[in-house]
């Protein structure tokens, strides 16, 4: 990734250590040009690191019960990196526990359409729209997950629960 200025970094000091100062010199200055080239914008891995603590405060606030200060991170880093799916899946696992459903369907939604085979997601959004009394479409959701992962115990067990009567 050209534009990872962290690890270009690393290399140029590598670089230097071994002695090979033109090429340590030559990826500094690329490094640092690109940076200059879109002043305000944040570095896609500084976006990440800093989404990442948001991610972190927020289980904070939620290990002490604070769900809405939990929910407000979460939507911090969502914001800085969308396609970080696994965030959506915490955000939507929230929304749904405060008894948002449509909040918590399109997060779930944007997850999968980040990252399509992340189960995880799949099986949320089979227990989000069975909650909405969707049950044909939780029972796709779980079978879409099951296509990806043919042993996912959860979306096994909901599948079968969804065919129990009762």
């Amino acid at each position: 990734n050209p534009n990872y200025t962290e690890a270009a970094l690393n290399l140029a000091v590598t670089y230097n250590d071994l002695g090979r100062y033109e090429e340590a010199k030559k990826i500094y200055s690329a490094a640092m040009s690109r940076k200059s080239e879109a002043p305000g914008q944040l570095d896609p891995f500084v976006q990440g690191k800093i989404a990442n603590l948001h991610a972190q405060v927020a289980k904070a606030y939620g290990d002490a019960g604070m769900i809405t200060e939990a929910m407000h991170e979460l939507r911090k880093a969502v914001l800085l990196c969308p396609h970080f799916a696994d965030l959506r899946l915490r955000l939507a696992n929230l929304y749904r526990q405060q008894g948002d459903l449509d909040s918590a369907k399109f997060e779930l939604e944007e997850s999968i359409k980040q990252k399509p085979q992340y189960v995880p997601a799949h099986v949320a959004l089979g227990v989000v729209l069975l909650a909405m009394g969707n049950n044909t479409g939780a029972s796709q959701a779980w079978n879409e997950a099951l296509e990806h992962d043919p042993g996912n115990k959860a979306a096994q067990m909901y599948l079968r629960m969804s065919k129990s009567p009762g």
